[in-house]
């Protein structure tokens, strides 16, 4: 299985920089987790939130996109069924970079179904790039997550795969469901 690592940190599933890891920061200060408070809490938060720019190069390739959101999937899913990246997968050697726009209020509902039901990647708010080596700058300090943990803001980051870098023992009668 691969992982990668974001700044050094080790990540195994989705990291991510801007609204999810502004959101990751606050998450828990206040004692209080799951579901329905982490709802919450982005409701509070989304319509101040800005999107992005910033350097983002891409295995060599220089990329301008603007995001709310800029996910590093290893894997499809954050959790809950949310996924970020339909089609990632942790044994390609790559990973799946999620550039999620803005979603105006009004469409997301149907945004957010689209994330649920593995649809995404259909959205006119997301593009997703493939990527081994990604290198960002930003004119400022930007907000992430690794896993889902907050760390300290950073205005410049270094995300690389390590394929093949996990060894998993899988018994013979599960090996159809990876």
């Amino acid at each position: 299985m691969d992982s990668f690592t974001v700044n050094n940190h080790l990540s195994i599933n989705v990291s991510g920089i801007g609204f999810d890891g502004h959101v990751a920061g606050l998450f828990g200060k206040n004692g209080k987790r799951g579901l329905i408070n982490y709802s919450r809490l982005v409701l509070q938060e989304f319509m101040q939130y800005p999107e992005f720019t910033g350097e983002i190069t891409i295995d060599g390739v220089l990329v301008s996109e603007q995001a709310f959101v800029l996910a590093f999937a290893n894997s499809s899913q954050f959790g809950n069924n949310a996924r970020i990246a339909p089609h990632a997968s942790v044994c390609d050697g790559e990973l799946d970079l999620s550039f999620v726009r803005k979603v105006p209020f009004v469409q997301a509902a149907g945004f957010a179904h689209k994330m649920f039901t593995g649809n995404l990647s259909t959205s006119q708010f997301v593009k997703i790039i493939k990527g081994k080596e990604i290198k960002l700058r930003f004119p400022k300090l930007m907000a992430f997550h690794v896993d889902g943990e907050a760390m300290q803001p950073a205005s410049e980051f270094a995300v690389k795969i390590n394929p093949g870098s996990i060894r998993l023992l899988i018994p013979n009668n599960q090996s159809k469901n990876i």
